[in-house]
């Protein structure tokens, strides 16, 4: 099948400069394409995809029309492929859980990417750092865990 003619005409550069730049041009132009054509052009795109769908779907049925096995193996062998990466999902996911579990039970607070100090109160603290570990960022609520801590720094 021929490439479709498409909707629009994308350039890789304007000019021969390596990246347009917001700082020199005053003005970030988003997206390279030049999206002018008539409506003629556009039904014509449309009409060679619904074609080329069609195409497809013609194909398909006449293999289910005059190969039903055939079609039956295929929707199998897609089925079962299905249910096997469904299957390694589901055992990801359930790992993937258990690990974040551990993760938030050993963290005070997740830290993020994007870390910004918080705020805490004294009440936040008791509930976010229950578990003194060796990630943790250290309590200091009372004068036992203070020394603790300061010992633990020096």
């Amino acid at each position: 099948m021929k490439k479709l003619d498409q909707p629009y005409i994308c350039m890789k550069y304007w000019d021969k400069s390596p990246l347009p730049c917001a700082f020199d041009t005053g003005k970030l132009k988003i997206g390279n394409c030049q999206l002018k054509l008539t409506y003629l052009q556009r039904l014509n795109y449309r009409l060679q995809r619904l074609n080329y769908r069609l195409q497809r779907w013609n194909y398909r049925l006449q293999l289910w029309n005059y190969r039903p096995q055939r079609w039956n193996c295929r929707l199998q062998r897609w089925n079962c492929r299905l249910q096997r990466w469904n299957r390694r999902l589901q055992r990801w996911n359930y790992r993937l859980q258990r690990w974040n579990y551990r993760l938030q039970r050993w963290n005070c607070r997740p830290q993020r990417w994007n870390y910004r100090p918080q705020r805490w109160n004294y009440r936040t603290q008791r509930l976010n750092c229950r578990p003194q570990r060796w990630n943790c960022r250290p309590q200091r609520w009372n004068y036992r865990t203070q020394r603790l801590n300061y010992r633990l720094q020096v």
